[in-house]
């Protein structure tokens, strides 16, 4: 590889600081509904909600239907990122610095694209070329590559030459099966153990300059 031409970022987790808020949602709101074994948040931490949801609802059986949960969700999505979350530090500047290398940036999300859109109006993240949601594409959530596949076509790039910033193992897999380079990012919470992840970022400072260290490779 002579260079990468992009950067594809997570929204959850990696660019704000909502996983604790969802994974209170999973288990205060949704999980009480679910009659039958046990669901884990690992389950359903970086994948499509509406994919996870349905899952859910067959897996476990649910006392509501699959319609009230998903109105649950919505209506929590709503709080958490108009009001909620906060941006991690450094990011505004990060995709700043990197488009005027050349970089494109994207973020590519099992969120929904209004809630992306929310995230990026929000917080005022005009670097952001390309805006990739799960729910949109013509395929199939993490952990399967669909996403980043579609993520990098929308930019004009290779996948094996996009780096991509992913927290959750969902993510990390998705990522992994298109080829890209993968960065874990531990914004709040330990990176999952995947063998083939190529690094880990520990703070925001330490995600910076690992993505600027692979740039000048």
């Amino acid at each position: 590889m002579d260079t990468y031409s992009a950067v594809l970022f997570d929204m959850d987790g990696v660019l704000i600081d909502s996983e604790q808020y969802w994974e209170t949602v999973w288990r205060e709101t949704i999980f009480p509904h679910l009659q039958d074994g046990t669901p884990t948040v690992e389950e359903v931490t970086g994948r499509s909600y509406d994919e996870s949801l349905a899952e859910l609802v067959d897996r476990y059986d649910s006392d509501v239907t699959l319609e009230a949960l998903t109105q649950m969700f919505h209506e929590a999505a709503i709080d958490i990122y108009s009001r909620k979350v906060s941006l991690t530090p450094g990011i505004d500047s990060l995709f700043e610095s990197l488009t005027s290398r050349g970089v494109a940036v994207a973020i590519v999300s099992s969120a929904h694209p209004d809630w992306i859109k929310t995230v990026v109006d929000r917080f005022d993240l005009p670097a952001v070329e390309a805006i990739v949601s799960a729910i949109e594409i013509d395929g199939l959530g993490k952990p399967e590559p669909d996403v980043y596949l579609a993520g990098a076509s929308e930019l004009g790039v290779d996948p094996a030459d996009a780096i991509v910033v992913e927290d959750s193992r969902n993510g990390i897999e998705a990522a992994l099966a298109a080829s890209a380079t993968v960065i874990g990012f531990a914004r709040d919470h330990p990176v999952p153990d995947v063998e083939e992840l190529h690094t880990i970022a520990d703070t925001p400072e330490d995600l910076r300059k690992t993505i600027e260290s692979l740039l000048e490779e």
